[in-house]
């Protein structure tokens, strides 16, 4: 038989990535890609960590909570990479669900669909695309809605130019 993975997340520099294997969807693998591809399995496997972001680094995860293929219904948060331990993180508002989130490049920024949560004065509509600020280790802040699409669109797959002063997103 033939197993396929699921590309998740690339670090900046491409030492490492995260991905779900084929045969089983909800479980993510680290793999060291400067330390000859060397896997190691994150746990639990429930679907956490699916879709979620990695920083530049490859030390941490923030979760993606948007209803995709395996992935977990959970507010998103921050966890350590490859041990999947919970990382104790402030500002991020109250519920946020993040959908197909990213760091930029340098670390100092996330971007994701706001699928749901309480932020800025407004609720997550599961349509627009939003920003925080990132200070390391685990501070979040700055909460900004970026673009809301038209009604009946979704904006998705955020990603950062590798100067972090721009990016593009998919609309849906």
């Amino acid at each position: 038989s033939v197993a396929f993975a699921v590309l998740v997340s690339a670090t900046a520099d491409g030492a490492a990535l995260l991905s779900q294997p084929g045969d089983d969807y909800p479980a993510t693998s680290h793999y060291a890609l400067k330390a000859l591809n060397a896997e190691t399995a994150m746990a639990p496997t429930d679907g956490r960590f699916a879709w979620g972001a990695i920083s530049p680094d490859g030390k941490l995860l923030f979760s993606n909570a948007a209803p995709l293929v395996a992935s977990s219904s959970a507010p998103s948060a921050l966890f350590q990479v490859p041990s999947g331990a919970p990382v104790a993180a402030t500002g991020l508002p109250p519920g946020l669900r993040a959908g197909t989130p990213v760091f930029s490049p340098d670390g100092t920024k996330v971007a994701f669909n706001w699928y749901a949560g309480a932020a800025a004065g407004g609720s997550g509509d599961q349509r627009s695309l939003a920003l925080m600020r990132f200070t390391p280790p685990s501070t979040f802040s700055d909460f900004t809605v970026l673009y809301t699409p038209p009604a009946g669109q979704v904006a998705m797959y955020p990603s950062f130019l590798p100067t972090n002063d721009g990016g593009g997103f998919q609309v849906e």
